[in-house]
């Protein structure tokens, strides 16, 4: 990440419940739904690595690029109000 970006790393796991142990899926997707900015200065960024793909929609406000297999997908300032999981143009969805 750049000197002037903030971030939060998220570790997600899943546990069997019969027995406490790691369950290791085949393949998993997930989408960071509503990448916008403030409408005044700030812009929101998601990335992710180890996948096997990603997609944006056709028409998309994230520009996305891959830095030796980290995917960084950077929101312009446009702000979408709310949280609107049908705003395809700031979604970015992953898979592994």
């Amino acid at each position: 990440m750049g000197a002037a970006e903030s971030y939060v790393t998220f570790k997600i796991d899943f546990v069997k419940t019969s027995d406490g142990s790691s369950h290791v899926f085949i393949c998993f997707t997930m989408s960071a739904i509503d990448v916008d900015g403030d409408a005044v200065h700030v812009r929101e960024m998601v990335a992710a690595n180890d996948l096997t793909s990603y997609a944006v929609s056709n028409v998309t406000t994230l520009t996305v690029t891959n830095q030796n297999g980290l995917v960084k997908a950077v929101s312009t300032i446009v702000n979408f109000p709310g949280i609107d999981t049908s705003a395809y143009v700031s979604t970015l969805t992953l898979s592994t």
